[in-house]
């Protein structure tokens, strides 16, 4: 039976975050590490992943990706050190779990204003209002010359389309700049993402499928590119098509 728990479990730890009520006192720091093998049908080369996310009760973020070819040897790595400025708290996930888990209780509604039976539960007003995360910071990436950049990111706390014990439907978005602190030169980067997860397939497997637009100013003379792709993924293994190129994953 699917409950806020598995919910929980199919997030990533960044959107985890965003809907979780941590006890400062408990816990100083809350995060997660992620490791896995990866091979893509365009190189035909296997690599290995390393993805830490740490945030603390002040709202003070680092991200770590390691990216590890084990056919050349090279590894990449890029790190953000961000400060989150959240706009309302908890987050609507949080609400509309909470309200699903007193209906199906039978319990008094904690939040009126919250029907997890309905299309976009927490309202249109919290889609386009509420939710959102500002987040100032600064990125490192060995990839580039420059390997320092100031960073701002907007970004849309996971919102809940569909809610049900079967199946949940989200949204979310971010958008970036980064600043060359030379050159002034600002990059841009945003990603929509709409996630379906099916729970229980199997009695151990859920199964979840994401289609995503991710945008980009980074390439050659500054044009904008639009790459849509497509994942689908069970709990360890994933596959990915994006610009005619497959990848798989496996979690470790």
């Amino acid at each position: 039976k699917h409950t806020s728990a598995s919910t929980a479990s199919n997030m990533s730890s960044e959107e985890y975050s965003e809907t979780s009520e941590q006890d400062a006192g408990e816990f100083d720091f809350y995060g997660s590490m992620k490791a896995s093998m990866c091979w893509d049908s365009q190189s035909k080369q296997l690599s290995a992943k390393l993805r830490q996310y740490v945030e603390s009760e002040r709202k003070l973020e680092f991200k770590y990706k390691g990216h590890l070819n084990t056919s050349t040897g090279v590894f990449d790595y890029r790190g953000a050190l961000r400060k989150n400025i959240y706009s309302h708290s908890p987050p609507s996930m949080t609400r509309v779990v909470t309200a699903a888990t007193d209906a199906r209780k039978g319990a008094r509604p904690s939040d009126p204003d919250i029907n997890p039976d309905k299309f976009l539960p927490a309202g249109f007003r919290t889609l386009v209002l509420q939710d959102w995360v500002l987040s100032p910071g600064i990125v490192y990436d060995s990839s580039r010359e420059q390997h320092l950049h100031y960073a701002m990111q907007l970004r849309k706390a996971p919102q809940v389309l569909r809610h049900s014990p079967k199946w949940d439907l989200w949204m979310t978005g971010k958008a970036n700049v980064e600043v060359n602190p030379k050159t002034a030169k600002a990059l841009g980067s945003a990603n929509l993402k709409l996630k379906l997860l099916k729970y229980s397939v199997t009695s151990k497997q859920d199964l979840k499928l994401v289609a995503g637009l991710e945008l980009s100013n980074e390439g050659q003379g500054g044009v904008w590119r639009q790459t849509p792709y497509l994942k689908v993924s069970e709990n360890n293994l994933a596959v990915k098509l994006q610009r005619n190129r497959w990848t798989f994953m496996y979690e470790l």
